[in-house]
């Protein structure tokens, strides 16, 4: 099912035309750069764990189970989560 992947694909395709075809948007991602410079480590591990284990997390639920979560996902999380926590760096 290659749909969750092109649906991730269009998002990144959305945000960059936006990026240069919108002040607005170039101001909040520019914003958004800003706070991760003030933050350092704490918006990095943040954004791992909301990109590599939540984000994930939930496609499964809304393109496999068909929007249903089952006691499987809590448990994934529980790994995911602290795995991408410790897995991210300041760079």
């Amino acid at each position: 099912m290659p749909f969750p992947g092109l649906i991730l694909q269009g998002a990144m395709l959305a945000i960059l035309i936006a990026y240069y075809a919108s002040g607005t948007v170039a101001d909040a991602l520019d914003r958004l750069a800003q706070y991760k410079q003030q933050h350092g480590i704490t918006f990095v591990i943040g954004a791992g764990m909301v990109a590599g284990a939540i984000l994930p997390e939930l496609f499964v639920v809304f393109f496999f189970q068909r929007g249903k979560p089952h006691a499987q996902n809590l448990r994934n999380l529980a790994f995911t989560i602290p795995t991408w926590a410790i897995d991210c760096d300041s760079g």
